[in-house]
């Protein structure tokens, strides 16, 4: 048997009379209670709280108050030292401190970061490296120190190759007579370091071959010749100068002598082709236009206003034939990415579904972008339409008609949506077959910021004028803006619901939103057969009515805009001033007559159109004049808008300037701009505007579905050129 230890005798000892017997583990528990390893100071331990295993010799000192490694002390009797910091700037004054215990807070104005130059000077700061200048000369040698700025005999900049001489330095001048490297190049005036056949004294770099006193002048920036000039300070400049000439009317392009410099001047271009520099509408830039004698376009010709579309734009084609690209067309932004597409409708694609297609302006074809699919058979894209922020985001929306489903689709600006089906807002009609969406105009009827729209149903069926149903008569509906979520819009839940009363009156075949009366307020107008009162007659109206709410027929008409007799209203155009008088003009056009007559704003009473119109363009017979028009925003600068008039039959799309002394007759033969394409393209059968070059001007866009057969295609023409 193993004696017990000593440990154990003692135990038994202070134990005697003890009823058990304490074994290791209880043992431990009474020399080091709270387990951090150190016996209590009751049996003469270390641990000086033996409940709280954070107290114990060799734990970090915390700011509490405590103890925390039994050495007497609490919070540790260390001290820091504080620089005073007089001036702010962060940097403490090495002869002004205190000494501070580690957890005393420290003392405002004082700081622990010391070396402060100047400590009444926030402006100067520590010392920075300096080397020793002893001759003054602003170069330092040796190695660089610590310094105080405005020490003396200290420089910012070392190289010095002789700090005792104050004429050596580097860059000092060097003569051919000096036996002294004072420049500090490693050489002395008679070396030619570069190898260009001149000694470093006689010329004005001795470290670049290029440049000596034989060498040519160019347009580099540096004196390459050492006269002491350079580039267009130089008399001769032997090459890398540009031409230009002077620019007077800062088109872009200039006239007069040619002169050559190293850089064009302000004022001036690379360009010298213009043929009248007082004139910034005549130069190579811009089309020739028909309304004036000059050569608008520096061709040598005042008449060549006709122009191939082509030539002058950049035309985007169709996918395939049957798929009328482009009978639907304008310019917006959906996807808020500060670029305009266009946004070019395809009815006939997708098995008569339709499309829209959202292409880039340098697309080659319609399908290069985002495309959005309609509902079968829906025939959507047979209208597109730029909606100026319909929900009041300051965003433009898009309007897409699909008349074959009665529905007009609203994106909105951000949206996303990836088909038409799935639009942010569509509206329908619950006649089926009324044509809902043969018609769209855009305008503000509430004054609240949001765009309105009307849409016209020009195959409704209705009851006519003595209670008893009528076969397309027609009708138009005014969908306010805001319209936040998907819709059957008809009678009952339309802001506004105009009817027609003849049948086969066709109301709405043509609407249009426009202040007539100049209140400063749109109002709705619609076009209409006047069948008479024995129904045997054709003739075509255009109605005015003043009320944007209820539901009115076309009797209620406020005033009656007649054609006479077999001329049917086919377009209507609207939202611009032509005459620059600040009121709003309507565009009234028949391909009965071959016809578009302007009506000049306002509007006060009942009239014939042909007699009251100041001014009426004449197409050629069978060209399609009268079928489609456009008022455009200000194209020339003069103030008054622009009228682009259709001609799909031509085809063609002519521009008629606005302007007040624009009246009586114009033919399109004598059209301020006249545009073409080949035979069937159907060009002038759609307009739209949009920035789509993104230089802040409104540029032109053209659809053209009959184009290859069919497939059809889109064109725009920056209307900077125009």
């Amino acid at each position: 048997m193993t004696p017990p230890s000593p440990r154990a005798l003692w135990l038994v000892v202070l134990c005697a009379g003890c009823a058990t017997w304490l074994d290791q583990d209880a043992l431990n528990e009474r020399l080091d209670a709270d387990g951090d390893g150190y016996v209590t100071a009751t049996f003469d331990g270390p641990d000086c709280d033996d409940g709280d295993p954070n107290v114990h010799p060799g734990v970090e000192e915390a700011c509490d108050g405590l103890d925390a490694d039994c050495d007497g002390l609490s919070d540790e009797d260390t001290w820091l030292t504080f620089y005073l910091d007089a001036d702010g700037d962060g940097l403490g004054d090495s002869t002004s401190h205190l000494e501070e215990r580690v957890c005393n807070p420290v003392p405002e104005g004082y700081v622990m970061d010391v070396g402060d130059c100047d400590d009444d000077d926030p402006s100067v700061g520590a010392p920075v490296e300096r080397w020793d200048d002893l001759d003054g000369d602003g170069y330092g040698a040796g190695e660089p120190t610590l310094r105080c700025p405005g020490e003396p005999n200290a420089a910012a900049i070392d190289g010095d190759c002789d700090d005792t001489d104050e004429l050596v330095y580097p860059g000092a001048p060097e003569t051919c007579t000096d036996s002294v490297d004072k420049n500090c190049d490693g050489s002395v005036g008679r070396v030619d370091l570069d190898g260009d056949g001149f000694i470093a004294c006689e010329e004005c770099d001795d470290g670049d071959r290029a440049v000596n006193p034989g060498a040519d002048e160019v347009c580099d920036g540096a004196d390459n010749d050492c006269d002491g000039l350079a580039d267009d300070e130089d008399d001769v400049v032997v090459s890398g100068q540009l031409t230009y000439y002077g620019d007077l009317d800062r088109d872009g392009h200039g006239a007069g002598a040619a002169k050559r410099a190293c850089e064009v001047p302000a004022g001036s271009t690379e360009l010298g082709d213009d043929c009248d520099d007082g004139d910034p509408e005549v130069s190579p830039s811009h089309v020739e236009r028909c309304d004036t004698t000059a050569d608008d376009d520096c061709d040598g010709g005042t008449t060549d206003c006709a122009l191939r579309l082509d030539a002058l734009g950049t035309c985007a084609d169709g996918v395939s034939v049957g798929d009328d690209a482009g009978q639907g067309l304008d310019g917006v932004d959906l996807d808020l990415d500060g670029a305009v597409e266009l946004a070019v409708g395809a009815p006939g694609s997708n098995a008569g579904g339709g499309r829209l297609y959202l292409v880039g302006p340098d697309a080659a074809r319609v399908d290069e972008g985002d495309e959005l699919e309609g509902g079968s058979g829906s025939g959507a894209g047979a209208l597109v339409l730029t909606v100026p922020d319909f929900n009041g985001d300051g965003h433009d929306d898009l309007a897409v008609a699909a008349p074959d489903d009665d529905a007009v689709h609203l994106l909105l600006a951000g949206g996303g949506a990836a088909s038409l089906s799935a639009a942010d807002v569509t509206v329908r009609h619950g006649e089926e077959g009324a044509a809902f969406g043969a018609a769209l105009s855009v305008g503000e009827v509430q004054g609240d910021g949001r765009a309105d729209l009307l849409i016209g149903a020009p195959t409704l069926d209705a009851v006519g004028a003595l209670g008893l149903p009528v076969t397309d008569a027609g009708g138009a509906y005014l969908l306010t803006g805001a319209a936040t979520s998907s819709t059957s819009l008809n009678e009952a839940n339309a802001t506004l619901t105009l009817l027609g009363e003849d049948s086969s009156g066709g109301f709405g075949a043509a609407v249009g939103l426009v202040d007539w009366d100049n209140d400063g307020l749109d109002e709705p107008i619609a076009s209409n057969i006047d069948r008479g009162s024995l129904g045997l007659s054709t003739n075509g109206e255009v109605l005015l009515f003043s009320s944007v709410s209820g539901e009115l027929l076309a009797q209620d008409a406020d005033y009656t805009l007649s054609l006479g007799s077999g001329v049917v209203t086919t377009a209507l155009a609207v939202g611009g001033d032509l005459n620059g008088d600040g009121k709003e003009d309507l565009v009234v056009g028949s391909t009965d007559s071959d016809s578009l007559w302007v009506l000049l704003g306002p509007v006060t009473k009942s009239l014939t159109v042909s007699s009251s119109a100041s001014l009426r363009v004449k197409g050629g017979t069978g060209e399609g004049v009268g079928a489609s028009a456009r008022i455009v925003p200000d194209l020339d600068g003069d103030g008054d808008d622009e009228l682009w008039v259709g001609a799909a039959d031509a085809p063609g799309a002519y521009l008629i300037y606005g302007g007040a002394s624009r009246t009586g007759t114009l033919n399109t033969s004598a059209a301020d701009l006249r545009l073409s394409a080949d035979g069937g393209d159907e060009l002038g059968a759609a307009f739209g505007v949009g920035d789509v070059s993104g230089d802040g001007a409104a540029d032109l866009l053209f659809g053209l579905p009959g184009l290859g057969g069919g497939r059809g295609g889109a064109c725009w023409v920056d209307g900077e050129r125009l």
